[in-house]
């Protein structure tokens, strides 16, 4: 439940997520947050702060969908872009908020 959710955030230093709802609610509750972006634009929306990165696929040029036009994308790019950051990249965000 969201209920439940809430609570398991509270108890959390970090969360990493893709770009999802969940994260908003982390970053309200003032746990810091990882956020994994993969092709949307990272400025449309994402938790910002100090307490909060964000993760963007290496060597990506520009951003292939928008939180406002969902409906025109190139969907191999897409993938390619949502499967293409590294754990590593993740660890070192991590380890630079923690």
């Amino acid at each position: 439940s969201i209920e439940e959710l809430k609570a398991t955030l509270k108890c959390m230093d970090l969360f990493v997520s893709a770009d999802t709802g969940p994260i908003y609610i982390a970053e309200a509750l003032g746990v810091a947050t990882i956020d994994i972006v993969g092709p949307v634009d990272e400025k449309e929306q994402p938790p910002q702060g100090e307490r909060n990165l964000v993760v963007l696929p290496p060597h990506r040029k520009r951003p292939e969908m928008f939180v406002m036009n969902a409906r025109m994308y190139d969907k191999k790019k897409v993938v390619v872009l949502a499967h293409s950051t590294k754990v590593s990249d993740v660890f070192a965000a991590c380890q630079k908020l923690l």
